[in-house]
């Protein structure tokens, strides 16, 4: 789940790479989303997936690979 996430932030940050604000606000809203999809949808439909494991996995993709998409700037 967080793997999945992580990779379409990676894309997502890889278009927008001079728009700050999008970059930004795509790695906020990605964790929310993330432990919102694994604690709500999954567990509804009968599957154990954590919403922080979920988190931690996201965290660590985007620190190796969306890190390097930003500007300077950020």
């Amino acid at each position: 789940m967080g793997l999945v996430l992580g990779v379409i932030v990676a894309l997502i940050t890889k278009k927008v790479y001079n728009d700050t604000i999008l970059c930004i606000n795509a790695t906020v809203v990605t964790g929310f989303l993330g432990y919102f999809i694994a604690e709500t949808y999954f567990k509804n439909q009968g599957y154990f997936v954590s919403g922080i494991m979920t988190l931690i996995t996201i965290g660590l993709f985007m620190s190796n690979f969306v890190k390097k998409n930003f500007k300077g700037e950020c």
